[in-house]
């Protein structure tokens, strides 16, 4: 609790006039006063613009003005002035003033500078464009590498016009927005990651690269595909350039095939398998999973019929093309396990209906000189599929 002096009282009260005379008889604040309760006044004066008195206060030592002695900015003034304090013409100018005031002013303070502390505060644009006019030093990197670019953009529950000026605020100070931080991740890498498409276009209109890799191999389009299934996002990135499908990760992996290992069948996966064939996407290029190689034809007989249609209508294929193995697509979808589900069984007879009407030939075998109908038949839950292939025959 603040004790009750005349200064503190003053100051409280909003009677700056009177807190100017005290402080010109020699009052200060009391020593023992804490941290939290000081945050009061810093709070009451900065909403009041007492600043003339903020002044006054660093003069006679209440407020520390070398950065170098700091434990911590938190409930300092600096914190009151990021958190609270207006932007409006006369407060910014304060803020310019005061910068000119600091000793060490670029110091580092618990990893943070008082212009990265500020983006932390979430203070108002205004407020860290002053920062930066007042000649802070915009080339701070934080322990992940992360420059202020990267530290805006991982900056949350933010209105989206706040968080593009801060970048805005940093590409005009000459901050590279493709500079990568200790995992190689640009920002373009953390705002699809971190859902801040409302970064995308001023970030791609100044230069962000979709198809530079990560420290893992990972791009922009392989987290808009892999982890977010966006097509928003993804057209966003490709109206830059187009996405380079065969990139592969550390862990040999294709935006491409893990997409395709990911996807349910969703509204939206859907319309995004659409525009990636559209772009040129190859379904026939592998990937490993576990000790096999898996094309993009090998997901899609796992998944919803609507896409399995929607991917023969889109390239045309020819149904009746085998792998090395010898096995077509009718012979794909066959095999796989309906693992004692009926529901599963329904949707192999629907793609096997599909693929039979697109012209499949079930008489076709593979290299072990098995046809379809023979794959089927060895799960008592295709019965209905296993009749529809042998009237498919007559």
């Amino acid at each position: 609790m603040l004790p009750d002096t005349p200064l503190i009282n003053a100051i409280r009260s909003k009677d700056f006039t009177l807190a100017e005379q005290l402080l010109k008889q020699g009052e200060t604040i009391p020593d023992t006063v804490n941290e939290f309760d000081l945050r009061q006044l810093w709070d009451t004066l900065l909403r009041n613009k007492g600043f003339h008195i903020i002044y006054t206060l660093i003069d006679n030592g209440n407020i520390n003005r070398d950065i170098y002695e700091y434990d911590s900015f938190d409930r300092s003034l600096f914190d009151s002035m990021f958190s609270y304090m207006p932007a409006d013409e006369q407060s910014v100018q304060f803020v310019k003033e005061l910068v000119g005031k600091l000793e060490n002013a670029n110091d580092e303070v618990e990893g943070h500078t008082l212009l990265s502390f500020a983006l932390k505060s979430k203070a108002d644009p205004a407020i860290v464009q002053a920062l930066v006019d007042a000649g802070l030093r915009t080339d701070f990197k934080n322990t992940a590498q992360d420059n202020l670019i990267n530290q805006s953009v991982q900056v949350n529950m933010i209105p989206a016009e706040k968080q593009q000026a801060y970048v805005s605020t940093f590409l005009q100070a000459g901050v590279d927005l493709n500079e990568p931080n200790v995992v190689k991740q640009t920002a373009l890498h953390l705002a699809v990651e971190r859902d801040k498409s409302h970064l995308l276009p001023i970030l791609l209109a100044n230069g962000a690269q979709p198809n530079l890799a990560d420290g893992k191999g990972n791009t922009a389009f392989y987290y808009a595909l892999a982890h977010k299934f966006d097509p928003a996002i993804y057209s966003a990135l490709a109206a830059k350039e187009p996405a380079d499908f065969l990139q592969r990760n550390s862990e040999n992996q294709t935006a491409l095939s893990e997409f395709m290992r990911m996807m349910s069948g969703s509204k939206t996966e859907t319309e995004l398998l659409g525009l990636l064939l559209r772009d040129g996407a190859s379904l026939e290029e592998t990937a490993p999973y576990y000790s096999n190689e898996k094309s993009g034809w090998d997901w899609l007989v796992e998944k919803p019929v609507e896409l399995l249609q929607l991917a023969l209508e889109a390239t045309g294929k020819e149904v009746n093309e085998a792998d090395n193995e010898g096995n077509t697509l009718l012979h794909k979808v066959c095999s796989i396990d309906c693992n004692y589900s009926q529901e599963t069984a329904k949707a192999l007879y629907k793609k096997s209906k599909l693929l039979l009407e697109k012209g499949a030939d079930v008489s076709l075998t593979n290299n072990k000189d098995e046809t379809a109908t023979d794959l089927a038949m060895k799960d008592n839950l295709k019965a209905k599929l296993v009749e529809l292939l042998l009237n498919a025959k007559k």
